[in-house]
């Protein structure tokens, strides 16, 4: 078959090659409907090669329109980093939480998120394996990105995902401080090691008669765990970093009151 095509990929010239062969990079997703060719019939203009015959055409009803894609999983993943802040500041009243637990909770959020997403785009007819942007589950907003673009979305849901992540790193630091000094939020004792109880503790300490006359606080709860305990009271020990350079190692113990509420008490080896 002779080699008259041409055509443009990464914005670069390439042919000639035969038809067959511009059509085998269409079927195999090397080309998309985007990308554009161009063959002496054209005379001096190019065209996209969804404006040609190259692309087989499946019989049935075509794709639906782009407006009526199901957008509800993008914009899931667009608010999961505000989510996953005020999950993390829950959780973490009851325990401290591992950094690759927090990693991996992000990442199986957002696999899960794709895969239904990706199902749903491919049920409205839109093919998205010439434009494989589920490959970039683990670096959403580029995700996002890519979605947006091959079904010609506005951006919105990409820059709310930024949106998110923003106000999320705010509400991490400007409510840590609620989370962890004043109110607790959970059911139960709170665990030994949570930012809870350290905080807590490290009240308890500057209230000590003898800790407030000399201006002495604790810097650090370290090493906190628990060393007995049932539902209704639990003994914890812990390493109490002191203002003076000295540490002191304590006993805190949490007691469950009958109106659902628990008071600590602390004391020194």
């Amino acid at each position: 078959m002779e080699a008259n095509w041409f055509y443009e990929k990464e914005r670069q010239r390439l042919g000639p090659v035969s038809e067959e062969a511009l059509r085998d990079l269409v079927r195999n997703g090397t080309l998309n409907g985007d990308n554009l060719v161009w063959t002496e019939s054209f005379g001096t203009d190019w065209k996209s090669i969804r404006y040609t015959d190259l692309i087989e055409k499946p019989s049935g009803p075509p794709p639906l329109p782009a407006s009526h894609v199901d957008n509800t999983f993008a914009w899931l993943m667009a608010l999961v980093p505000l989510i996953g802040v005020v999950i993390e500041l829950l959780i973490s009243q009851r325990t401290v939480i591992p950094v690759w637990a927090i990693i991996a909770g992000y990442a199986i959020t957002y696999l899960i998120l794709v895969q239904i997403d990706v199902r749903r785009i491919k049920s409205s007819g839109n093919a998205v394996d010439t434009t494989p942007f589920e490959n970039w589950w683990l670096l959403v907003p580029v995700y996002l990105y890519k979605r947006a673009t091959a079904l010609k979305h506005a951006r919105t849901y990409f820059w709310a995902w930024w949106g998110a992540l923003v106000l999320g790193m705010v509400i991490g630091g400007d409510a840590k401080s609620l989370f962890d000094k004043d109110t607790y939020w959970g059911t139960g004792l709170p665990a030994c090691d949570s930012n809870y109880m350290k905080t807590q503790t490290q009240q308890i300490f500057r209230e000590i008669p003898l800790m407030k006359a000399r201006g002495i606080v604790a810097l650090e709860v370290k090493n906190a765990k628990q060393v007995s305990g049932n539902t209704k009271q639990k003994k914890c020990t812990a390493t109490f970093v002191t203002s003076v350079g000295t540490d002191l190692q304590g006993t805190y113990t949490m007691t469950m009151q009958e109106n659902d509420q628990f008071y600590t008490s602390l004391e020194f080896d």
